[in-house]
């Protein structure tokens, strides 16, 4: 028997009137997509997820269908019908908002009506899943790593405290060699995750910020919004720092046009100390054999964090900067050009000050200068 095209009922503008839809378990992929479209007052609705996601072109012959009841159905995208593939693969049916479905595509007074909803509609929502496409060889084995870089600081027992431990030890052996940190950088994250279609849509600062827990969802893993942003932008601090150590690898010589403008007269040396604030991994000062270590490579004992793992803690949240006199040193993200780096009386670190126009100062924050750490001032 054909099946018919879903007829919508027409949304009460005045009442906040949306649509829900009711994705229906299935067991296998071979079984239909089942689902159900109901009308809720906006104001208060059931729990529900909200979908953010490519729609991708439509399919000019056999278009998939989902399938309401028995006799009717509806063409959606073959990029959506494998999300609803893939979504529909639990024991417990599912309550979502996704537009191509829950508003009426042919209905342009509706259209218009409903993304002035879409603001608290993604509000609303429990949660919101940003399908950023399948799984794939980059994404399979990043997307762990991933959640291991911003593993929380807090647990409950000694066992799962252990664990924790365990797992950034785990993460930063495999970041021990700028290869590992290389290779992870360009094959799995900004040659895959990054150049995928989503991030040119123009709705994603609304989908995902106005969220109450949006959820990123490779084929079958997923990883919280907020993991993925804190990883990505630490990801991106380990870039710079493994090419500007790979720079000062290939070219060691003191007297390199681009250490001729420092004031110390190991500039090299120097800006490895500064970078992690002359501490090692017992927060001890770098020793000499510490310092030389990090020119082995590979690290000579995977028992001690290499040099880019150190960076990573101290240098998270910092500014590298050289003052006017050609010191190094770690200032606040906050802090920008012609603030002035102080010591002052009593005060056991630097800090940064930056002169207003009324002649006060306004306080930055504290800083690392190589040189000035041991009362040298």
């Amino acid at each position: 028997m054909p099946l018919s095209r879903f007829s919508y009922k027409v949304l009460n503008e005045n009442l906040r009137e949306f649509r829900l839809l009711t994705v229906q378990p299935r067991s296998s992929l071979d079984e239909p997509i089942y689902v159900s479209i109901e009308i809720h007052k906006l104001s208060a609705p059931p729990p529900y997820e909200a979908l953010s996601y490519v729609w991708g072109a439509s399919a000019p012959n056999n278009p998939p269908i989902v399938l309401i009841g028995e006799e009717e159905g509806l063409e959606v995208t073959p990029n959506l019908f494998y999300i609803l593939m893939k979504l529909s693969l639990t024991e417990k049916e599912r309550v979502m908002w996704i537009d191509a479905i829950c508003i009426d595509q042919d209905d342009l007074d509706e259209r218009s009506s409903q993304v002035q909803l879409m603001r608290d509609i993604y509000m609303k929502a429990t949660r919101t899943i940003v399908f950023l496409g399948d799984d794939s060889l980059g994404t399979h084995w990043i997307l762990p790593i991933l959640k291991e870089i911003t593993w929380s600081q807090t647990w409950k027992t000694d066992e799962e405290r252990q664990v924790r431990i365990e797992t950034k030890t785990k993460f930063q052996q495999q970041l021990s060699t700028t290869r590992g940190v290389k290779g992870m950088l360009s094959e799995g994250f900004y040659g895959d995750i990054a150049t995928r279609p989503f991030w040119t849509r123009m709705w994603i600062v609304q989908e995902v910020v106005l969220s109450r827990n949006p959820i990123i969802m490779f084929g079958d893993h997923e990883v919280p919004w907020d993991s993925f942003a804190d990883s990505s932008w630490i990801l991106d601090q380990v870039t710079w720092k493994v090419e500007y150590f790979q720079k000062y690898k290939d070219s060691r010589t003191e007297s390199s046009p681009t250490t001729r403008n420092f004031r110390e007269p190991r500039p090299v040396e120097a800006f490895v100390r500064t970078l992690f604030a002359d501490r090692d991994s017992d927060f001890q000062r770098i020793s000499l054999g510490h310092f030389e270590e990090f020119w082995t490579n590979p690290p000579v004992s995977k028992s001690t964090w290499p040099m880019e793992v150190y960076s990573m803690t101290f240098a998270t949240n910092r500014r590298f900067f050289v003052t006017c006199d050609g010191e190094m040193g770690l200032a606040p993200m906050r802090a920008r050009k012609n603030d002035i780096v102080c010591v002052l009386y009593g005060c056991s670190v630097p800090i940064v000050l930056r002169e207003e126009e009324t002649g006060r100062f306004t306080f930055i924050g504290e800083c690392f200068l190589h040189g000035f750490m041991d009362g040298e001032a």
